[in-house]
């Protein structure tokens, strides 16, 4: 019988990671977790972002969206 802990590591590791930005501290993640601040619920795609931080949402990566 196999641990479920086993299971979730090798579907976790399936997943596709593509740059996500946190809106907390606005540093760009390539992870699950923000080495920043150290969060994990504000990462957000770029996409995602740019709508929901609005005037907010950094110049310097608009060229990334």
């Amino acid at each position: 019988m196999s641990v479920p802990c086993d299971r979730f590591i090798l579907v976790r590791k399936k997943v596709k990671m593509s740059e996500q930005i946190c809106v907390f501290c606005l540093n760009i993640v390539n992870d699950y977790v923000c080495h920043e601040c150290g969060d994990y619920k504000g990462l957000m795609p770029l996409r995602d972002a740019k709508g929901y931080l609005g005037s907010d949402f950094p110049e310097e990566y608009l060229e990334l969206v």
